[in-house]
């Protein structure tokens, strides 16, 4: 099974093609230039020896993170497995974040705006995420346990991994964005 793997919301975008046996990614771009998301999605499916034919899953993380990373990953990925016919896969970039990490209670956070984190709680490994949500420096110290900061750099194996894991766990056809807080303009209208 060939699982293209789109993941925008982070500080780097990586783009990635899971044979099942070998990861043929790239990575780079930066959250402003997501413009580079077809190029990037061509030049990894010719170093796999693959074309858009070949993929039967579209993994994308769906966040948190940049809320316009979000919405062009998630409009790819729906793009392409709408014209292709194939499988969609949600990942949550903080679960990926965790996917090495074991602990009887652990959480992975990402800064955000404000001194705030996206912040997933999890108990035992990734596969049993309990929470995710913004917290507080305070918030996350008041847990008083294991803490991994992350600094959005997604790693592509990781994001294999975790797509393998959410293809079978059913966290299928549902690309909805993961916004944890309100965007700028929403913000701005509110007066916050």
């Amino acid at each position: 099974m060939n699982t293209l793997i789109i993941e925008c919301a982070g500080s780097d975008m990586v783009i990635a093609v899971d044979d099942g046996e070998g990861v043929t990614y790239k990575r780079g771009g930066g959250v402003r230039n997501n413009s580079l998301v077809i190029p990037f999605i061509d030049e990894v499916l010719s170093r796999a020896g693959l074309t858009l034919k070949d993929i039967d899953t579209i993994a994308c993380c769906v966040g948190p993170g940049s809320f316009t990373g979000i919405r062009i990953g998630i409009a790819t990925a729906k793009a392409i497995a709408d014209a292709i016919g194939c499988k969609k896969v949600a990942i949550n970039t903080l679960q990926a974040a965790a996917y090495n990490i074991t602990g009887d209670k652990f959480i992975v956070a990402e800064q955000c705006r404000n001194g705030e984190y996206y912040a997933a709680i999890f108990e035992g490994d990734a596969k049993h995420m309990l929470e995710c949500k913004v917290m507080t420096q305070e918030q996350i110290d008041a847990y008083g346990c294991n803490t991994v900061y992350f600094d959005g750099k997604s790693d592509a194996y990781n994001l294999a991994y975790t797509a393998r894991y959410c293809a079978t766990d059913g966290a299928t056809d549902a690309l909805m964005p993961l916004y944890l807080k309100k965007s700028q303009a929403e913000r701005m209208y509110d007066g916050d």
